[in-house]
Formats: C-alpha cells, structure tokens, sequence
C-alpha cells in the first residue's frame, strides 16, 4: 500500500497469500470471452487484420454496443513498444459466438521499420463508459515491414526534426515530411513535459494543434504551438527537455499513416516562455436565479483584444450536455471577471446528474482560431432536476424512452418503417413545433447518415407520444445492421431555436430484416467513366439505373441529386437538380443534367479528386422519400470542367424603409441568354451560441427574371420579418443563400453565400408597418359559415393612407394518416379592406366546404395580408381553431360536383368536358338562381403546374333535386399550341369549381383532377394562327448608322384561318425590364408576314443599348381573343445608332401640382413641347411614392400644332379625388 494523494508515495507496508489449488473446469465460464485466433495482411497490405473470437453465453452480455480497441507492437529486449493502435464500435445481437476483427494501418507499421512478429494487444470495454470488460493478447506470424504493406504515402523524415522558440507567440517544431501520393493529409501534435515516475518517466500533456495540409511534395512544415500554453502548463521547478508527439492521417479515411516523438535536445523552463495573451486565474460556480449553471472566470489579460470563448458541459463520461459560444468578445486588459451561462434547461432536459466537468477555451478570433487558455472545472455536483427552473416547459420525456424500448418495425399499407415513439411532457408552451430527425449508423464514433424525416407537431399541455416514422428501405439499401443511433430535435416553428434535442438508440436490426425499397439504384462502381461525364459546354450529365420491382410502382417519381466535392474531410456542395421521370417495371436508365459551370466555380483551385454524386427518389404524391444513393465519380480537375455561363456576386447590403435589401450582380456571358429564370433566396441569422455557427432562417423572398450579360438585382426581404426575428438579439451577422434556376427544367445556374459585412440588432430595423392576428373562431348558424376574427394593427403613417389591401386565406384540415401531419386545403377566404383605423374582421369559410370532408377540427387556418394587386405578402398568421365543432351540422351543399362521374372527349377539334352535379334533397338555401362553372385545364412538367387554358358557363339551378351535366368546352387551339410549351402526351389536369352567380360564394370544387383520357396536341385544332419560328425574324434599318430612323422587325406566320388580325409588339431592356418603345399594325387576310416598325426616335431618347428583347402577339380585331405570343433577343443595338431628332412630342421637365377646394381632384400641370401638328394622348398613372401602390390614372386627348411654334403648351389632368380617398 501506499499512501492516498501520492501517485507514487512511501511505502507502508505489504503482504503475499496464497490460494488453494484450483483447476480451469472448476472455475465457471465466463458470460463473455474475446481470443485472438488469426493475422493477416488484405488490401494489398494496406492493413494487418487481426481476428477474434467474442463469444457471448448471457443475455445480460447481449443487443449491446461495444468498443474493441488494440495496438500492434514490436519487442524491444523484452519490453512492447507501440507501432500503431485502432478502435471501432461493434454491435452485438442475441448471445452466440461472433468473429470480430481490427484492421491496423499498414502505412503506419511500414513506416515503423520493425519486421514481425508482433505483439497484439486487444481489448474489449463497455461503451459508452469505457469499462473494461475483456482483453486478450497474440503473437503473429513473421511479416517484413517494407516488403508485406503499402509503402505509406507520406512519411515523417524523422532525423530532421527540430524545435525552437519562434518570437513571443510561437514554439515552432519544423518536421520534413517526404510525399509518395498528392492529397489532403491531417497533421496533429502534443508537446509534454517529463515526469519522473521513479522507475519510469510520464509524458504530461501541455499543449496540442492540428491542421488540414494538401501536400504534394517533399517539404518542410512549421507547427506552432503557443507559448502561453506551454508555460502556464509546466510546474514553476521544471527545467528539462520537452516531448513532441506527431501524428499524419489520411484526410479522407483517417487512416493513420506514420506518427514521431521527438524529444528536444535544449533544456526549457516555464521562462522561456512568453506570458499568455490572456491566462485565467480562477472559477466559480453556481446556479443562479435564472436556473442556468453560471461561472465566473476571473481572467488576466495582457492587452484589450477580442477573442472567441467557448465550453462545454459533460457528464462523468465526457458527453457533452451544453455547450456555449462567444465569438469576438473583447476582454479588458487587466484583470476581470467574466459571467459565462450555460443553459439550465439543457441540463435538465438531460436527465442526467452529476458529477459535472466544464471545459472552458479561449481563442483568437484569427483564422488559425489558436487556443491561448483553457480551464477544466471538475466534481460539479449537482442533480439535473435541480435547473428545473430554467425548463422551457416542453421536453423530450427520456425517461419514458430507454435505449430500444419504444422503435418497433411498422409495416402501413405498402410502406415499411422503423418507428420511433417520442413521448414529450408539457407544463406550458401548448403549441406548433418542428420535430425533425435522423438516423444513423455509428462505428468508431463516424456517423454514416442512413435516412430522416420531419413534420410539424402541435403538443397540448400534458404528456403525448409522437411517431416519427423511417423509411426501412433505406437501412435495406444501406446494408448496415446494427442498433441505430436516432438524432432528434424539437425546434420552436416561427424562430427554428432549439427547444430539445436527444440521442436514442435502438433495438438491434439487420439489414436484412427490412424489405427492399419498391424501386432501387442499381449500384456502380467507384470511378467508372460511363457513371458521368462532361457533356458538351452546359452539362455533368449523370446515367443512373433504377430498377422497378412490380408493375404496381410503374409511374411518375420525383428523381433529384446534387454534386458535392471533397473538402477536408468532407462533402461539400457545389449544386443541385431534379426532374419527374416515369418509370416502368424492371430496368429504367435516366439521366440528371447538372450545370457544369457551376462545378468548375466551386471546385478550389488544384482540385484533383473524386466527386460525390447524391441522388434520391420521391413518391410524387407524399412526397416520400423512397431511396437514396450515393455514387462516387472518378478522379477531376477543376480546369476539366467549362467556365461557368452565369455568376452572381454580392455587392452590399442595406435597410430600407421596409425591405432589408442585398444587392447582387449577375454576369452572363455575352453569348449567352438566360429566359424563365427565377431568383430566390432565404434570409437567415447566425446563432453561435453552440459553440458553432447555426442558421436561423427568418424570411425569403423569389422574383422572375430575364438576363442577359451584366445586370443588377436588388433581393429585398421583409424588414418586419428581421425585427421579429432579431428581438433579444444583439450584434448578429446575417446570411443569405441566394439562388438562380432556370424554373422550366429546374436546373440551378448560379447560387451565392451572402453574409453582412456589419452585424445587426433588432433595434436596426423599422417593425412591421401592418400586422394580423386571428383571435378566435365560433360556427355561424345563419350564414352556415366557420368563422375566425382577424384583428388587424397598422402605424398611423400608414393607416393615414388609407390604402386598400387583399386579405386572402385558407382553412384546412389535418391529416395524420401517414404518421406526421399534413394539412389539406378545404376552402378559401379572401375580400378588399381599406385601412383607415385599426380593424377587427371575420374570416368566412363554407360550412357545406368543411361538411364535405368530413372532419371536425380543429382546423389550420393561414392568412396573408398583400397590398392590392401585389403577390408579396405584409404580413401573415397561422391560426389552429379552438371552438369544438364535433356537434356541429354544417350543412350539406345546395349543388354539388360529382367527381367520379366527369367525361370529357374531342368535339370539332376541342375538349368537351361533362361536369356531372347534384342538387341537395334538403331544402334548397334560397330561391331559385344561377351559377357559375369555371373550369382550368393544365399539364404538370415535374414540379410544374403550366397552365393551358379556361372557361366558364352560367346554368340555372333546378326546380327539383336530380342529377344533370353542364358542359365546358376548352378551345382546342390552346390545346395545340400546348405544345410549343413542352406537352407531348402529359396527362391534363382539371380545375373546376361552381360559385353562386350573384353572391360569388364557392359551392363546390373539384382540385387536381386528371382527366381519364390521355390527349396528344395534335388530337385538338390548329390555332386559327401562329408565329412561324421555324425562321429567323428579318431585322432592317434604314440610312446609316447614327441616323436610323426605323427599326424594322418582320415574322413569319402560320395562318390557318384566313381573316384579318391585329399584332402588337414592343421593344423590352431585358436586363431592367423597361419599355422602350411599342407598336401595332394589322395582319390582313393573305399575309404570310407580317412587319412591326419601331420609331428610331423613340429608341434614341431611351439611352439603353440592345441587345433588346422584341416581345409581340396577335389578338383578334375585337380584341377578346390571344392566339399567339413570341418574346426573343435580336441583335445587337446602340441606341446612338438611330437618329436623335426631336421626337413629335416631349413632356418638359416641369411640373406643378394643387388640390381643387371644390371636388377635392388632384391636378398635374404638365407643360409639353412638340415638333408636328398633330392629335396627342396624354396619360399617367398615381402611385404612392412610399409603397408604389397604384391609386388612379388619368388620359388627355389634345389637338395642337407644334410646328413652328418654341412655346411650351400647358395642360392639366385631373385625378378624381375619390379615387385617391
């Protein structure tokens, strides 16, 4: 014995016994037992495998997980030295003798030099408390070091080692390293001081870096250790040499190739070193008033500078709990005490007690992010339920899920799951959450991501068991059995902050235990050619095959992938894509075209490396995922892949008034032209109070856009959307992901990562200028009408406007078939509001609408509230309605459409669809009166709905209840000019609702219905006339350049019937979209072309260049009838090209206004100049200068002759007063 606080302390005293005589059949056998039985070198000496033998006779021994660890050694006069160690978790099932196996890098032993045998050591602990268990040890055969594995990659060239002090921050070890294979390698390190042990000597641990290399020769590197670490860890007596450790991975494996210890020659004492930056002196601890573990650090630093400070909590295991994150905090030069809170609801939520350890950092905010101080606080001891007072109130009950306890295998209708029961306990916060998860297969503590799922939940107060539900086929297609580690988190819905999160894990499965998905990839070699390839300049194009099991899953499916790149020891990616394929039974080859441009951006210059190809497959009606897969290309270059057509780039960011906007440029090349684009993103706040950075989406924004070559776009988000967002929120940077696709084939052409130069507080941003909020919900009797108040809140400044607004909203009911809720659409609501005080309003919904589905709530109900004529909404809520409508008879609707029994058929060239309805056998609501069938037909392209065409018909309601058809005819002209459009053979698909011809309220509708023919656009008639693109337009001008006076654009057309037709063209500036000038001219019967003259004048005093987009269209001579419409890019233009006369007209820049006392009309003095004589119409239009809201407009027709005469002409337009009131 020895005495208690000396590791090694005096002797006391000692004793030797003796047992009885005992032989090994007397002893019981073990309940678990590990023997080493085999060695042997595979991959081509890539690994020395050493096999085992783990027999397992007990089930308290079973279903669990281990950790099996060992090390390869050489004997050195009869002592083991390390050459190289391993470990990895395994899963264990049902009691039975299982081979196991370690593989040891055969790089590692190489570099070693020690030729075998070799010593093995391997060991068996518990997990995840590391408790051992079991162990054995073995002897291999003879192996030769340099002959039997793979020469290593990289090597340390041992002899050329040194260590120096490298000015007042570094102490420097400059290692030489010789590169046999170019890549990414991970280079880590230890310096320690020597502790005398008596009979040995003890490495103790002072400090450590590590750092990603891309080596691609023999060189020299410098690691830096800092020098304020080294001395405050030496004991103040200590004056010896120091130990440096090095280690070199592989970064995309983690294979260990070679490590070094090297020991300095130079004696060190803690004066050598330079004082730290900062050094921390003291800590305490306690709970405080708001349930959150507080410590005080007191600190002493040097100089005032800013530095990130972070830690974590961890149970007596070293798992982490919590964990906190101050990122460019300015500590005060001198000494002070900084309070740091780590959360108390984590803790709680937990569930798990003390003894706690904090682990406390201090780094510079620089790039290399180096440690300078740290402190671990050991022995906290409290209980979790003593933070209780920080809880939320809304937790993940652990207590009711122990590991494999509550996730069974679930087969529901034709889909196979792995359900998780997650039960939650509610004291307050009864609400709407965001539950996501995911499931993963964990070995040697790499999380392989198998599959995941997440929903919206709505919890009550009390205790409540959620579902969630993972698609077994995934973890067949994996091929990984095992207990699976479930990663879920419960997120607050409207600011997406972490309420809980918690690791579960399940009940062992085997991979085979799971059915296979009914479609699957058929898998591919790494790194053959045919898997993708460069496709011209616009296209990666990727071949995969799926393979349809049954003709019962033959259909249309959503197939969609992405690219990523190999970045440090990970994927990163570079873009996306996606498309509905149709699939038949058996083998199906599809392609996915990814944009090319957009790799060879994003790839880092030197790249020389695989690519990852990410594809999955949704089901188009549940959008459920069914599989996934991940291929791996072969080997690319960044300069292998064509420039990209299309970049976006970042140029400021500002608040205005009520947007929050982020200016970008998009540059296309010259020969280039980008239509049916679309510019999209999402605004979100950067929380790093993790300790890692996490984005906190707060709103979007999407526009549709033209481009070609330079141009600049203005994405603005709603500022309200930041204020709400950023309450209680300091100092925060901003981030956007901004994005432009092509949104007719969905292919991604440019995106960016935008992040705010300045950080911003919620304070920074005006709040919402309008707000809505539903406050209630009660059934109408009278008016057999669902009804919710809305309150409606605006500042005074624009309530004086007294500016109309559209309130538009939909209620729904909940869906919980598939396990998660989905929310499906019942009826609509929507009126005009003019603000002028603070207003409260029902939302009213047809109780026939909600009789007809059946349910009873409660119900969802969304509202937006949008400027008229604006798609952009202020301001939204989602409301869940209260008021128990279980006893509730809504009625049954007076007419009503009978789905099943629609027909339609060609008739003369168009489509004849029967609508088939039914009055009510109740008594009818009201007298007699007619109604109105309207009807859309449309074709889906993927995720598109492009729509054809319409039509409407009024019919009268019956003086008895029957059955009866109403006829719509869709004009087959449409139908055939479909085509143009992309649909060949697509099922069309049906809108039709019937609405009260008086009151316009819904009675019936019919969404989404696919007519039970499948139609072609040749079964339809020929347009009585279309543009004739099989030609080029023939462009002429007239005179020289500089004094054009017409820009001519002339057409072919097809014409099938012949009459007399009216054309309408205009001259666009695609990249500002402004009019520049407009035409017409008349069609007449015989023509096969027709010209469209463009005023040079007017082009002139535009001052835009072209190229210019030439946009035309040709309607009947009444008007009521579009038949074709064409939009392309001619050639190029300066607008100096055409003559700069004065035009026969011009607005002079003067104006003057007044308000008429009388009528109250707005009146414009507007003064004119002129060139000809001639009949002029003047118009304008009156907006609100704050939010561009169109009010009016006004048009003056005048006779006047300007020849001759220098005199400015004044007229004044009036604007009617009620209008603008």
């Amino acid at each position: 014995s020895e005495r208690i606080g000396d590791w090694v302390g005096a002797h006391i005293d000692q004793i030797e016994y003796f047992t009885n005589n005992y032989s090994s059949g007397e002893l019981p056998e073990p309940p678990i037992s590990l023997v080493i039985y085999n060695d042997t070198t595979i991959e081509s000496g890539d690994y020395l495998q050493i096999t085992a033998y783990l027999n397992i006779s007990s089930d308290d021994f079973s279903n669990q997980t281990y950790d099996l660890h060992g090390g390869v050694h050489y004997n050195n006069s009869g002592e083991w030295w390390f050459i190289a160690g391993m470990g990895k978790n395994i899963d264990i099932g049902s009691p039975g003798n299982y081979s196991v196996s370690l593989n040891f890098s055969g790089m590692e032993i190489a570099s070693s030099g020690q030729n075998g045998p070799y010593m093995i050591w391997m060991g068996l602990d518990s997990w995840p408390d590391h408790n051992m268990i079991t162990n054995d040890e073995y002897y291999t055969g003879f192996y030769n070091a340099q002959t039997d594995f793979v020469t290593p990659e990289v090597q340390f060239i041992d002899e050329n080692t040194s260590a120096e002090i490298n000015g007042s921050d570094f102490f420097t070890v400059n290692v030489s390293i010789n590169v046999s294979k170019t890549g990414y390698y991970h280079i880590n390190g230890g310096v320690h001081y020597i502790e005398n042990m008596g009979n040995w000597d003890n490495w103790v641990f002072i400090a450590g870096t590590g750092e990603e290399y891309y080596l691609t020769q023999n060189t020299n590197i410098s690691i830096n250790f800092d020098q304020g670490m080294i001395r405050d860890g030496l004991p103040p007596d200590y004056n010896g040499p120091l130990v440096i450790h090095m280690g070199i991975e592989n970064s995309s494996n983690w294979q260990h190739i070679d490590h070094m210890e090297y020991q300095t020659n130079q004696q060190f004492n803690e004066n050598a070193f330079s004082e730290a930056a900062v050094v921390i002196n003291s800590t305490t601890y306690f709970i405080n008033s708001e349930g959150n573990l507080q410590v005080n650090l007191t600190y002493y630093a040097a100089s005032t500078s800013n530095y990130n400070v972070h830690g974590g909590v961890h149970d007596s295991n070293w798992w982490f709990i919590t964990g906190i994150w101050n990122g460019d905090m300015e500590l005060i030069q001198g000494e002070h005490i900084l309070n740091i809170n780590f959360s108390g609801s984590e803790i709680f939520n937990s569930m798990i007690n003390g003894p706690y350890t904090i682990w406390l950092g201090i780094e510079t905010t620089s790039d290399d992010h180096r440690l300078i101080a740290n402190r671990e606080i050991q022995d906290i001891n409290y209980l979790y339920d003593q933070f209780s007072g920080a809880s939320s109130g809304v937790r993940i009950k652990r207590e009711n899920m122990s590991d494999g306890d509550v996730d069974y295998m679930n087969s529901t209708g034709n889909n196979t799951y792995v359900t998780v029961n997650v039960t939650f306990n509610v004291n307050e916060g009864a609400g709407t959450y965001w539950l996501d998860s995911g499931l993963n297969y964990v070995q040697n503590n790499n999380w392989e991501f198998i599959t995941g799922t997440g929903k919206e939940i709505t919890l009550s107060e009390g205790n409540q068991t959620i579902p969630i539900n993972f698609n077994a086929g995934d973890i067949y297609s994996s091929g990984r059995s095992g207990t699976f580690k479930v990663w879920i988190g419960l997120r607050d819905i409207s600011t997406w902050m972490d309420i809980d999160n918690y690791e579960y894990t399940t009940q062992f499965y085997s991979s085979g235990d799971a059915p296979p998905p009914p479609v699957q990839f058929v898998e591919k070699a790494d790194g053959i050619p045919s898997l993708a390839y460069i496709n011209g300049t616009d296209f990666f194009t990727v071949n995969v095959t799926l393979n349809v099991s049954d003709s019962s899953y033959a259909g249309n499916y959503d197939l969609h992938g992405g690219i990523n790149f190999w970045n440090n020891g990970w994927w990163q990616h570079i873009t996306g894509t996606g498309e509905w394929v149709e699939l038949e039974e058996g083998l199906n080859n599809e392609t996915l075209n990814f944009n090319v441009g957009m790799i060879q951006s994003e790839l880092p210059e030197g790249y020389n490396n695989n690519l990852s190809i990410w594809i999955g497959i949704n089901d188009i009606n549940t959008w459920e995922e069914i599989t996934h897969h991940e291929y791996i290309t072969k080997t690319y270059q960044k300069n292998d892949f064509p420039g990209s057509k299309m970049t976006i780039t970042g140029i400021n960011d500002s608040v205005w008034g009520e947007n929050f906007t982020i200016n970008v440029t998009l540059n296309a090349s010259s020969n280039s032209y980008f239509n049916n684009c679309e510019i999209h993103g999402g605004l979100n706040w950067i929380d790093s109070s993790n300790g890692w950075d996490e984005w906190r989406f707060i709103t979007g924004f999407h526009q549709e856009i033209t481009i070609t070559e330079n141009g600049t776009i203005s994405c603005n988000f709603s500022s309200g959307d930041v204020y709400n967002a950023l309450q209680g929120q300091t100092n925060k940077q901003l981030t956007a992901w901004i994005s432009v696709e092509n949104f007719s084939t969905w292919t991604e052409l440019a995106h960016l990562e935008y992040q705010t130069s300045n950080t911003y507080s919620g304070s920074d941003f005006n709040p919402p200028s309008i707000t809505i909020n539903c406050t209630g919900d009660f059934y109408n009797l009278t008016s057999d009408q669902l009804q919710v108040n809305l309150t409606i809140n605006s500042t005074s400044a624009i309530l004086s406007q007294n500016n109309t607004y559209e309130i538009h909203s939909g209620i729904h009911y909940v869906d919980t078939s598939r396990g998660w809720h989905e929310w499906r659409f019942i009826t609509g609501s929507y009126q005009e509001i003019t603000l002028s005080e603070n207003s409260s309003i029902s939302l009213d919904y047809s109780g026939s609408a909600i009789y007809e589905t059946g349910e009873t709530g409660p119900f969802e109900v969304w509202v937006g509230i949008s400027r008229q004529g604006q798609w952009n909404d202020l301001a939204h809520d989602e409301y869940t309605t209260v008021f128990d409508y279980s006893n509730i008879n809504f009625s049954k609707p007076e007419i009503r459409i009978i789905e099943e029994n629609i027909t339609s058929y060609v008739n003369n060239g168009d489509l004849t669809i029967n609508v088939t309805v039914c009055e009510s056998d109740e008594s009818p609501l009201g007298e007699i009166s007619d109604y109105i069938l309207e009807g859309c037909i449309h074709w889906k392209d993927g995720h598109n709905w492009r729509w054809i065409t319409w039509n409407e018909t009024y019919f009268n309601k019956t003086d008895s209840p029957n059955e009866y058809n109403v006829t719509l005819t869709f004009d087959g002209g449409e139908l055939n000019k479909a085509s143009d459009d992309g649909w060949t053979d697509e099922k069309l698909i049906a809108w039709f609702m019937i609405r009260n011809a008086t009151t316009w309220a819904e009675k019936s509708i019919v969404d989404d219905y696919e007519l039970e023919n499948t139609y072609y656009p040749g079964d339809f008639s020929d347009p009585a006339i279309l543009f004739n693109t099989t030609y080029d337009p023939i462009e002429t001008t007239d005179g020289i350049i500089g004094t054009y006076e017409w820009l001519n654009v002339t057409v072919n057309l097809t014409v099938n019937t012949d009459e007399t037709y009216e054309l309408y063209a205009s001259l666009i500036d695609p990249v500002n979209q402004t009019l520049i000038v407009k035409t017409n001219t008349t069609i007449n019967s015989g023509d096969t072309n027709v010209t469209a003259s463009f005023n040079g004048t007017k082009i002139n005093s535009s001052g835009y260049n072209g190229t210019y987009e030439f946009r035309a269209k040709i309607i009947s001579t009444s008007g009521t009838t579009e038949y074709d419409r064409i939009k392309l890019l001619i050639n190029d233009y300066n607008y100096t090209d055409f003559v700069g006369r004065e035009p026969e007209a011009w607005i002079v820049n003067y104006f003057s206004s007044y308000l008429n006392s009388t009528n109250h009309d707005f009146i414009v003095n507007i003064t004119i100049n002129g060139s000809v004589n001639g009949n002029f119409e003047i118009y304008g239009d009156l907006f609100n200068s704050n939010t561009s809201t169109w009010i009016t407009s006004n048009s003056t027709n005048i006779t006047h002759d300007f020849s001759g005469n220098t005199n400015n002409y004044t007229i004044s337009p009036r604007f009617n007063g009620n209008d603008i009131n």
